[in-house]
């Protein structure tokens, strides 16, 4: 079956947050450290790995991003220059030696490893080269999520344009089968964007294809650790493309109709991962309390913005007040009931590369003594959010905990391109203001806060946040950068520049007592079953 059939439904929420990407980049990039060498891998041999590959639920309370199973079979079948592993979260070179950092950061020469492609073939970096224009050109039309050779490369969109050749491009072939990348800028955490899937290196008959669907992806060659095939029983195998590659040696690929078929074949021990994406949410409730159950907080933040400049939102006290009078965990069981996660702060903590620690200094801060108001306000704070059915309905809710706690609300639900022109302009006190990760780092999400930026459409000005995001980006000082982004982070925390809500979650069933190294479930990322183990 495809694996892509179920996308469409999802535009009008990818459509929503979309239209608020933030159009202002810091000119500012740090340095990073040249890499050589490689880290030993040392796993117990598996015999198979059996995968439930479920079709998107239907029942969710909100219209889902983008599921992770596209992206999942994409990084087995295909690799980066680099990957990240799934249990340090570090980069790790995947078709390269080693690499260097020159001009500060903006270009990164990779020097590349023997790999070959599953024919035997030697990869070249004049592969990688064409295969990134491919991308390029395609606007990510060939891989589920867009393209960031187009958003990062230097001159790509310049190329796009048609005032640029490839020969003005930032992706060059240097002798010696050496690669060279140029940003449009010095991205400290560039080596992040490289393992994602548009910079993997994918053959021209992958372009021909047109569509993700597994049986034409069977009979392509691969760059990965593993091709795909089909055994004896019709059903689809990743078979690895080495004889000593850790990790399984095949990987059964379930294909179940319904959520509801996929959990029958996990709890009747024909599987050993019921993947993210693929639970029936009606039954979370009843497998929550499993030992196989995880949940971690995915890659969309739910929260909601103020309106500082407008009375009674420009006195801090107020703000708080507001904030600690909503019941998130009641709102997520009562009412949203998918899986999602209280949040305590903007950024999802993954994005940290330590989620434990972020998730405790980020609670600790939003629980401080509760106030509750003298009296209400005398004028009802405007309350805005998109009309469609999930979100009207927790505002709603939310209106009704806060006239329980002696608030004045009044809700305007507005389709689309209303609520985006209204929250622009800054006619609101409360305005939704979701976002999903576009790229993995946490700056994705701070720079909406940062008081250059008003497309988005919020009025936070502070001179310490910005300073604290350019002290990161710059390398200035010979700080730890995820210490300062989580400082800033801090900053509007302490500040009330928004309402924290819930994460979206990413509920699956896998016993990870027996299990370790399981693929990443982020946008655009997934590790490879190389690093799977016991």
């Amino acid at each position: 079956m495809p694996l892509s059939s179920s996308r469409n439904r999802r535009i009008l929420w990818i459509v929503l947050l979309f239209s608020l990407i933030p159009g202002t980049i810091l000119s500012a990039g740090g340095q990073s450290e040249d890499w050589s060498g490689s880290s030993e891998i040392k796993i117990d041999k598996i015999d198979q790995f059996r995968v439930i590959i479920s079709p998107l639920n239907d029942d969710r309370f909100f219209d889902s991003p983008p599921e992770d199973s596209e992206i999942l079979i994409l990084s087995q079948l295909f690799a980066g220059l680099v990957c990240i592993n799934p249990e340090t979260l570090q980069v790790e070179p995947a078709l390269v030696a080693s690499w260097s950092v020159l001009k500060e950061g903006a270009v990164y020469r990779f020097h590349l490893d023997d790999s070959s492609w599953s024919d035997g073939s030697s990869v070249k970096a004049e592969d990688l080269r064409l295969s990134f224009i491919h991308m390029l050109e395609s606007g990510g039309a060939a891989a589920p999520g867009g393209s960031y050779v187009s958003r990062f490369i230097f001159n790509a969109e310049a190329y796009l344009r048609g005032e640029a050749s490839d020969v003005d491009l930032g992706i060059r072939v240097l002798p010696g089968n050496v690669l060279e990348l140029e940003f449009n800028r010095a991205y400290p955490f560039a080596l992040n964007l490289l393992s994602h899937y548009s910079f993997f290196l994918y053959p021209q008959e992958f372009y021909d294809l047109g569509t993700i669907d597994l049986e034409a992806l069977s009979g392509i060659k691969t760059s990965g650790d593993y091709t795909l095939d089909v055994n004896d029983e019709k059903a689809f195998v990743l078979l690895p493309t080495a004889p000593d590659l850790p990790g399984p040696d095949n990987i059964l690929l379930i294909e179940a109709e319904t959520a509801q078929e996929g959990l029958s074949f996990y709890l009747d021990d024909k599987a050993d991962w019921l993947a993210p994406g693929g639970l029936p949410l009606m039954s979370l409730q009843d497998l929550e309390y499993r030992y196989d159950f995880n949940n971690s907080p995915g890659y969309m933040s739910y929260f909601y913005v103020l309106n500082h400049k407008r009375t009674p939102l420009n006195d801090p006290e107020f703000r708080r007040m507001l904030r600690q009078s909503l019941d998130t965990e009641t709102l997520i069981s009562d009412l949203l009931r998918s899986g999602q996660i209280p949040s305590h702060s903007l950024v999802p903590p993954m994005m940290y590369r330590d989620q434990d620690l972020s998730s405790q200094v980020f609670h600790a801060l939003d629980t401080e003594e509760q106030m509750i108001p003298e009296e209400p306000n005398l004028e009802p704070l405007i309350m805005i959010y998109p009309a469609e059915t999930g979100h009207r309905l927790l505002a709603e809710a939310m209106i009704s905990q806060w006239e329980e706690a002696g608030f004045r609300i009044n809700g305007h639900p507005l389709e689309a391109l209303d609520f985006v022109v209204a929250r622009t302009r800054g006619d609101y006190h409360l305005a939704f203001g979701g976002w999903m990760a576009t790229y993995n780092d946490p700056l994705d999400f701070l720079s909406l806060f940062l008081s250059q930026e008003k497309r988005w459409g919020s009025v936070y000005e502070s001179l310490f946040f910005d300073q604290k995001i350019i002290q990161a980006e710059s390398g200035v000082g010979g700080f730890d950068r995820r210490t300062l982004l989580r400082e800033a982070e801090e900053i509007l925390v302490k500040e009330t520049a928004f309402i924290p809500l819930f994460f979206d979650g990413t509920p699956h069933l896998i016993d990870l007592r027996k299990w370790k190294g399981v693929p990443l479930s982020f946008p655009g990322y997934a590790s490879s079953f190389q690093f799977l183990h016991h």
